[in-house]
């Protein structure tokens, strides 16, 4: 519903009309005597000094001997008929000796200058053109002319200057920019000194950042020269914030615009001193902090527009004092709190707007005396309530616009017939339930017959309002995300042919339209068509006159037009996703200036039209995922502006052609699915925008990494998604392939979603990608910049796993599946703190599971199925969590949910040859914490003594767990141990020294939980030591058992026991 805006344009040209100077002089037309020949002369020459492109026609009516006074732009004085007015405005005409033309000072007696608009060179002279020779110009219009660097400073002795206009402007409304002006003036006092005459000044898009200090001091010491001043416009200026304050010194200032402007600061409070401001309009400035309480001191204030500013806290309550505004204007800003109900009871405002802002609360109920206001704008804040019925005594209002809040409730649509004067209304995406009253009363045959734009979006509406057939003027209608069901009416096209431009009806139940004929009889002003979301069948329908916007997906549509392209001459945006539609694309397609062509989950079959991907002005999204199209991708796209490339689950062939390295702007690629046949595209990696990429189920083959070539630089440096399983690849990974991965190696929590907008807010695409997650495959409608996957499964990749993939901590989804990795698995992976999904399942990894791998709290999905894996499974964190599915197929493992490991028998030992060594050294170490760690080092081989060493040594063990005294050394026999609540300590202990029969075992630490115990005592730990020392054929045997300091001390219930050694030393028995 933008085109409302529009309507306050005539208002705002009102204010500003005693400013705007006329550029004409009123001629006599009875006059017979002509302009002054020498005048004359030096508007030829003038003429003769400028081109307009490749033309050679310019300024026709300036032909020698003809009154120079009657020529266009030219205006003279009635009684002396010299020269007064020269307006060249808006000509776009060039200069040919790159400068102002000598002979346009030799008209002196020039009173409005106007050279706006053109290009008048950026030559060095510039700034020693003789405009002082104007001693009477009292107007000089030189924006969008094409200045460069310093302001001529002859302007400065133009005395009778009212007003000056040096500023870069973009003319929206007519589309004319002329050439830039670059304008670094330091000097601003020395150009003035002597304006003192000064009312209006633009210095719009002039750079004062480069030197602050002078431009605040100067500034300040030219305000009284500048007390005449009116008018001042600052637009895109990089104001510093002490600028600002200087400028509330500027006391009889009438409007100020000061616009795009970033000062990062917070607003001075200064400008409550401009008490005579009619107008303040300030735009898009990043200021910080809220609207200063002193604005309210500007009580002669009309139009005060705050937009784009990031303004915050609550509106001030000195606002409502401003008893003369007439438009009040504070969209775009993160303004808070509820709306103050005396802003609707401001007795000459017309209109209000408030839009795009974090406003909460109910609207409270006012006393609407008789008021003026026309336009209401509250879009998009965090309202809630009901809808407030004193809305309806606005009975002036013309538009109303309080969509997307949470206002709750149900509405009776008849209410608004109060509102006579209403064309714009618009409720949409709200918690609202509008009443519609369809019984035919006398009254609603005529109320709100002036409307032509109605948003009743998520209205909870189940059929079309009765109301629509007796308008006939519509322009807007959107009625989508509701329940109505049935035909799409005729009266639509019938009525409103001619006027409508904007129509949704998605996200409803309909099922067919009433139409005599398949091409829509709209006229060229229609814009949108969304019929997205219904279950609509048979032909696709197509406006006759193109529309920019045309979204059919999700509907049971099964075929179109054969000539359906001819009517795409202004589309940009054109959805046939998810219908039955079957046959070819016509080649003609590429004719079109389409920027969104999205034909996904069709039947669509034959060639793929390479043209799209050729032609150098089509698209920046290309969907045709899911259809049935053949052959090979172009290897001619030089010219490429795509960002979305999706052609997943179809039949293309072939090798992937270098000349996508061309799509500087690619964000994603996703060909899976396919049958292109290549080794991995390393080339693709300088693609820096490339978050999306998706090969899996081709034929390709290879190593995966990067070419030498590649090395250096960024690689896949933004990449946030890659999927290559199913294919042929080989080798090993490469650890240094990984770490060019930098987005992956960062935490992102912003949560965006990868979408693309073009041209008009109407259109919006979003990315969809399915990858293989949490055990099966999923769709992500939208991709968030959260989603980190690498999918590599499905290969024969060999060799370990690189240890540097754990530094890519930002990774949710990593799979490594079927392929044939070995070695162990790298502890590094617990560092990947964000994982979700871990596949590592059919390689060939052995060793144990790191314990690394407990800090992954937030891994839903675990499967380390059928390797070689073996040891105890970690039991703390999620891997509680986790099924006997996630392990099954490694017959070294065990523990919960496998069975317990003291049900597992010890391999047998091979034997060895006796050693000589009639010692060896025993370490032990008993850690405090989650759970215990036991160390245990063979340093030298021992004899005979071995077997009972061991003995003991598991007796030991499993006293002190069951923190009782020690049995006799004959209950330590091998099957007893393995029944033990810790057996498996026993098995593992005995396996693993009498497998090495002698040989030098490293320590290694082994971590057990804590839940099954409280408390060890010491005496359980002397008397082992004591049993273990005495023991005969133990001889030469040295025990130490220390324990560790209580600052280690994880789990509040395993402490030491009283009096035993602790503290950094440790104790030793």
């Amino acid at each position: 519903m933008a085109s409302i805006g529009l309507g306050l344009l005539p208002l705002l040209f009102l204010l500003h009309l005693p400013t705007i100077a006329t550029s004409r002089a009123h001629l006599d037309s009875n006059n017979t005597v002509w302009c002054h020949p020498d005048q004359a002369r030096a508007l030829l020459q003038l003429k003769e000094s400028f081109y307009w492109g490749n033309s050679t026609i310019i300024l026709p009516t300036w032909q020698d001997g003809t009154d120079c006074c009657t020529w266009e732009g030219v205006g003279c004085d009635a009684s002396s008929h010299l020269v007064t007015v020269l307006d060249l405005s808006g000509r776009g005409m060039y200069s040919v000796s790159d400068g102002f033309e000598p002979a346009l000072f030799s008209l002196t007696s020039l009173q409005r200058l106007d050279l706006s608009m053109n290009s008048l060179g950026t030559s060095s002279t510039t700034k020693d053109a003789e405009f002082d020779r104007l001693t009477s110009l009292t107007h000089l219009n030189l924006s969008n002319s094409g200045l460069d660097r310093q302001i001529p400073m002859g302007i400065s002795k133009l005395i009778n200057l009212v007003s000056l206009d040096l500023s870069d402007r973009y003319d929206w409304m007519n589309f004319i920019s002329g050439s830039s002006n670059y304008l670094q003036e330091s000097r601003l006092m020395s150009l003035v000194a002597n304006l003192s005459n000064l009312k209006e000044l633009y210095l719009d898009n002039m750079d004062m950042s480069t030197d602050v200090d002078e431009w605040c001091k100067t500034l300040a010491q030219s305000v009284p020269r500048l007390q005449n001043l009116r008018r001042l416009s600052m637009y895109d200026c990089n104001l510093p914030r002490p600028i600002l304050s200087a400028i509330g010194d500027l006391v009889d200032l009438q409007s100020l615009d000061i616009s795009n402007c970033s000062t990062y600061s917070s607003m001075p409070s200064t400008i409550g001193n401009l008490t005579k401001l009619q107008i303040l309009v300030i735009t898009l400035c990043q200021f910080s902090g809220p609207i200063p309480y002193a604005i309210g001191q500007l009580k002669q204030l009309r139009v005060l527009l705050i937009e784009g500013c990031n303004m915050s806290g609550r509106i001030p309550d000195s606002i409502v004092n401003m008893s003369k505004l007439i438009y009040l204007g504070l969209p775009a800003n993160s303004l808070s709190g509820e709306i103050p109900a005396r802003l609707f009871t401001l007795p000459a405002l017309l209109s209000l707007e408030l839009d795009d802002n974090h406003f909460s609360g109910p609207i409270q109920e006012f006393d609407a005396v008789p008021s003026y206001m026309m336009r209401l704008r509250l879009t998009r804040n965090e309202l809630t309530g009901d809808f407030p019925k004193s809305f309806f005594e606005l009975t002036s209002l013309i538009a109303l616009e309080i969509d997307s809040n949470n206002l709750a409730g149900s509405v009776d649509f008849s209410s608004f017939q109060r509102l006579k004067k209403l064309r714009a209304l618009n409720l949409s995406h709200n918690n609202l339930s509008v009443i519609m009253d369809d019984e035919g009363d006398n009254s609603s045959s005529t109320y709100l017959s002036e409307l032509n734009e109605l948003g009743l979006a998520c209205c909870n509406i189940t059929k079309f309002p009765s109301i629509l057939s007796r308008l006939s003027d519509m322009s807007y209608l959107d009625l989508s995300c509701n329940k109505i069901s049935g035909n799409i009416p005729n009266w639509i096209w019938e009525k409103w042919s001619s006027s409508l431009v904007h129509l949704n009806l998605s996200n409803n139940m309909l099922t067919s339209m009433e139409v005599t004929s398949y091409l829509l009889p709209f006229n060229r002003n229609f814009e949108t068509l969304d019929l997205s979301s219904n279950m609509l069948q048979g032909q696709i329908p197509i406006p006759n006159a193109s529309a920019e916007f045309l979204d059919y997906s999700h509907n049971r549509f099964s075929s179109i037009l054969p000539n359906f392209t001819l009517y795409l001459s202004k589309t940009w945006y054109l959805s046939m996703s998810k219908n039955n539609i079957s046959g070819n694309v016509p080649h003609s397609i590429c004719n079109s200036s389409l920027l969104v062509l999205n034909l996904a989950y069709n039947n669509f079959s034959g060639t793929f039209p390479s043209c799209v991907m050729e032609q150098k002005y089509f698209g920046n999204i290309l969907n045709l995922r899911g259809n049935h199209f053949e052959g090979m991708l172009p290897t001619n796209v030089t010219r490429c502006a795509f960002q979305t490339i999706d052609l997943n689950g179809n039949k293309i062939e072939g090798r992937l052609p270098r000349a996508l390295g061309n799509c500087t702007y690619l964000e994603v690629l996703d060909l899976g699915n396919n049958k292109i046949a290549d080794t991995f595209p390393s080339w693709l990696g300088s693609l820096s925008y490339l978050r999306v990429l998706v090969l899996r189920s081709n034929q390709l083959y290879g190593s995966i990494g990067y070419t030498f070539e590649d090395k250096s630089g960024d690689h896949f440096s933004n990449l946030q998604i890659i999927d290559l399983a199913s294919n042929n690849f080989t080798g090993n990974l490469h650890p240094q392939w990984l770490q060019k991965f930098i987005s992956m190696k960062k935490y992102n929590n912003t949560g965006e979603i990868i979408s693309h907008r073009q041209g008009i807010s109407y259109g919006f695409y979003q990315d969809t990608v399915t990858i293989s997650c949490k055990g099966s495959s999923m769709t992500f409608e939208r991709i968030l910049t959260t989603l980190t996957a690498i999918d590599l499964s499905d290969n024969a990749l060999e060799g370990s796993i690189p240890e540097s993939v754990g530094k890519l901590v930002s990774l949710h989804v990593l799979n490594l599946s079927h392929n044939a990795f070995s070695g162990r698995i790298p502890p590094q992976l617990g560092g990947i703190t964000a994982l979700e999904s871990l596949d590592l399942s059919s390689n060939r990894i052995s060793g144990e599971i790191p314990q690394e791998l407990t800090n992954l709290t937030f891994l839903t999905v675990l499967n380390l199925s059928n390797n070689k894996l073996e040891g105890k499974i970690p039991e703390s964190r999620q891997f509680a969590t986790f099924e006997s599915s996630s392990y099954e197929g490694n017959a070294g493992l065990c523990g919960d949910p496998l069975p317990k490991c003291a049900s597992w028998s010890p391999p047998s030992a091979e034997p060895h040859a006796e050693s000589s060594f009639e010692h060896v050294d025993i370490v032990m170490f008993l850690l405090v914490g989650v759970g215990f760690g036991v160390g245990f080092a063979a340093a030298r081989p021992v004899k005979e003594r071995l077997p009972n060493f061991i003995k003991c040594l598991l007796t030991f063990w499993t006293n002190i767990y069951t923190a009782s005294q020690l049995e006799p050394m004959a209950m330590a026999r091998a099957a007893e141990l393995r029944a033990a609540p810790h057996g498996w300590l026993a098995q593992r202990l005995a396996s693993v020294v009498a497998a090495h029969g002698g040989a030098a075992w490293p320590g290694q630490a082994v971590e057990l939980d804590a839940t099954s115990y409280r408390r060890i005592r010491r005496p359980a730990v002397v008397g082992a030591a004591k049993m273990l020392a005495a023991h005969g054929n133990l001889q030469g045997i040295k025990l130490r058992v220390a324990w560790f300091p209580s600052s280690e001390l994880r789990h509040s219930d395993v402490q030491p026991a009283a009096g035993f050694p602790h503290r950094d030393s440790g104790g030793v028995v």
